[in-house]
């Protein structure tokens, strides 16, 4: 089941900034969006396959969009120590800790505590890529259970 989290956050990064300073614990991949996410099944497939590991644990991959067609899917090294800093969570608490804690807190200085209002959870993923693409949100990270 897939799942985004629009962000609103005050200074925001560039996506590629963004990127270039999770590449210690995640591998990126580029996917392109259709017009109107014609594709966007296939994303989430994708994201599906990348989220199987050579050890049978499920891996935590997200998925960046920041507007536009250009999307980034991230997903989690199995030699992170992040892997086995949350292995005994269940897999939906464990990538909702990591986005946290690891992404939304340091890098985008998000007190996610302090400021709960500042992410919206849904599961429709089109409407949640339309407002990122509306200027409402700057970031939108999508995640499957």
């Amino acid at each position: 089941m897939n799942q985004a989290v629009m962000v609103q956050c005050e200074g925001t990064l560039h996506p590629l900034s963004l990127l270039d300073k999770l590449a210690k614990d995640f591998i990126q991949e580029d996917y392109i969006l259709t017009n109107h996410e014609k594709n966007l099944h296939v994303l989430c497939s994708r994201m599906d396959r990348l989220s199987q590991s050579k050890t049978g644990r499920r891996k935590p991959v997200y998925t960046l969009y920041s507007g536009g067609d250009c999307s980034f899917i991230i997903s989690l090294k199995e030699t992170s120590p992040l892997m086995t800093e949350f292995a005994d969570s269940p897999p939906e608490e464990r990538d909702q800790k990591i986005l946290v804690k690891f992404i939304l807190q340091p890098l985008l200085e998000l007190d996610t505590e302090k400021q709960p209002h500042r992410l919206i959870y849904t599961k429709d993923l089109s409407a949640a890529i339309e407002a990122v693409d509306a200027g409402e949100y700057p970031y939108l990270f999508l995640f499957n259970f």
